[in-house]
């Protein structure tokens, strides 16, 4: 059994805080019931652009936003309250680097100044996020899901690291970045098999 020190540690390294891992089995366990479904139920081939949600837009979602453009994937980024037109935080950018991704020229955008289209997909970092962005996706034909049920393994709750230790920094980024990938693989699966049934016309 590992002392409580050394508990503490793993917990904070891949967890970010106790709280962040409360959240995460809270998360998984909604995932086990169903309750999450409805945000599984993606229509890719109606996706346009990917929409990256979160607090503050210095960390999570400049990541994911910056990350997917490196992927030459239409993307964008936001958080819920940003201050407007700030740099990404130090530590992500220093984070950042290890993915081949420069997140210096990010600036945050808020929710108030973001003006969703018909085929955004947007993707917010914890369920709570999920109720609070709704009302912003009403009229404008988005979908909403959330950015860790396409990492491998899932991740339903990517808890914030603002604040907290590069070593979690580090597996928030890694859990990001899968997200990504994943994404990735759904959209070009959607296009090809519209491109499929296009030419089979």
């Amino acid at each position: 059994m590992l002392p409580l020190r050394s508990l503490r540690t793993v917990i904070d390294r891949r967890y970010g805080t106790h709280r962040g891992l409360i959240r995460l089995l809270l998360a998984h366990a909604e995932l086990c019931t169903g309750r999450l479904d409805a945000l599984t139920q993606v229509d890719f081939q109606a996706t346009q652009r990917l929409v990256f949600v979160c607090q503050g837009n210095i960390c999570r979602s400049a990541f994911a936003d910056w990350y997917a453009r490196s992927k030459g994937l239409p993307c964008a980024s936001l958080g819920f309250a940003t201050g407007g037109d700030a740099p990404a935080h130090p530590t992500a950018i220093e984070t950042a680097r290890r993915f081949g991704i420069d997140l210096t020229r990010h600036r945050t955008t808020d929710l108030e100044d973001f003006a969703f289209r018909p085929g955004d997909l947007a993707l917010v970092m914890e369920i709570r996020q999920v109720k609070r962005l709704a009302p912003s996706l009403a009229g404008h034909d988005a979908q909403l899901s959330l950015l860790g049920l396409w990492a491998r393994p899932k991740r339903p709750h990517i808890h914030d690291p603002n604040h907290l230790n590069m070593e979690y920094f580090e597996t928030c980024f890694q859990a990001i970045a899968s997200a990504v990938d994943g994404l990735e693989e759904q959209l070009r699966s959607a296009r090809s098999q519209s491109g499929a049934r296009t030419s089979s016309l």
